[in-house]
């Protein structure tokens, strides 16, 4: 169900998934709580993602903990549906203009190149 999946943004580098976790069940169940991790340095990347039982939990969770403080920095709680939109729409910017002319790649190293 998409009304209780949550985006969470701006964790401390120290919050961990248990720390994730801990913080939501005091709102509501868990279903699940990551925190998402970079696959080479194996370091938090800052955000998260919570599964709370129903929806209306995940509403309590954002009334309760978006724009508040755990370990030590604000973090932003919003419906995974929000977050993806707003992603989309940032990545978008503005509409590429295509390269002038005909582009064909580098040269083949076969082809000789004369001026």
């Amino acid at each position: 169900n998409p009304g209780n999946n949550l985006h969470v943004s701006s964790l401390s580098h120290r919050v961990d998934t248990r720390d994730l976790e801990a913080a939501f069940a005091k709102i509501g169940r868990v279903q699940k709580a990551q925190v998402m991790y970079d696959p080479h340095t194996r370091e938090s990347r800052g955000f998260g993602f919570v599964t709370m039982e129903t929806a209306e939990e995940a509403d309590a969770a954002i009334t309760a903990l978006n724009a508040t403080e755990l370990m030590g920095k604000t973090m932003t709680v919003e419906k995974v549906c929000a977050a993806v939109h707003v992603c989309e729409c940032a990545r978008r910017g503005r509409a590429r203009t295509p390269t002038p002319g005909r582009y064909y790649g580098p040269p083949k190293r076969n082809e000789c190149t004369s001026y």
